[in-house]
């Protein structure tokens, strides 16, 4: 192509290719970077959650946005951001910059006045969203990606084991977490989530991702509704149950 058009004075494009038989199909990248990654995550611990899916996790859950919330297996902070930012009605996008914006055609004016609407739209202040794990490392990690996000006030992250994260205060809410499962983690499963379904007795409300073959009914709840996905390849399910078996 630049034998044919000579060399471009812009930023290098990405064009993608897909030939089927006869059928050939040339697209610009308009994303760059997958619209998953938020740009606030450049930390992660071992086989973290797609933001995307802790978003639409949360949002499945039925969370208002305002009871309390709490997430006992933060690992990267992912689901306690994800909402923290929601609650507050902060664009996911915020945080990172996308291939279109150095098209020659882009109005960069008009985007700036864009996100300038987008940020006018955004809360001062959201709800306390308590996070916690028993890694040292992915506390951290969940403080400083918190701090990228933007939510950092609005999330509190204690590094305790998820028995000891009990909720505070006397208002019933959710417990919304992507626990450890399968290949992830050693220990014992049922304990772990044992010990998250007491968290979430109710009147609390519980919404968790569960991999197959994995315990879930050690969580102790009847799970109302399931909707089967798939977390990074892996075959998952999002589980959710207001009710408890005890």
């Amino acid at each position: 192509m630049r034998e044919v058009i000579g060399e471009g004075d812009g930023a290098p494009q990405r064009l993608s290719v897909r030939i089927d038989h006869n059928l050939v199909t040339v697209s610009l990248d308009a994303s760059g970077e997958a619209l998953y990654m938020r740009g606030w995550r450049t930390e992660a611990v071992a086989a973290p959650i797609r933001e995307t899916l802790a978003a639409a996790l949360v949002l499945w859950s039925g969370w208002d946005g305002k009871a309390p919330f709490v997430d006992p297996c933060c690992g990267s902070g992912t689901v306690a951001i994800e909402a923290a930012m929601w609650a507050r009605r902060m664009a996911p996008g915020r945080n990172r910059s996308f291939a279109f914006e150095e098209w020659p055609c882009a109005e960069s004016v008009e985007w700036r006045k864009l996100w300038a609407a987008v940020d006018a739209d955004v809360r001062p202040a959201g709800p306390v969203v308590h996070a916690s794990d028993i890694d040292d490392e992915a506390v951290q990690i969940t403080q400083r990606n918190a701090e990228r996000a933007g939510v950092v006030l609005e999330t509190r992250v204690v590094d305790a084991a998820v028995r000891a994260n009990e909720p505070r205060g006397p208002k019933p809410g959710w417990v919304v977490t992507n626990p450890p499962y399968g290949a992830r983690v050693g220990g014992n499963l049922k304990e772990i989530y044992a010990a998250v379904g007491r968290l979430a007795e109710s009147p609390w409300r519980l919404a968790v991702v569960g991999a197959q073959g994995t315990p879930t009914s050690s969580f102790g709840r009847h799970w109302e509704d399931s909707i089967p996905t798939r977390n990074g390849g892996v075959p998952v399910r999002l589980l959710k149950a207001t009710t408890s078996e005890r």
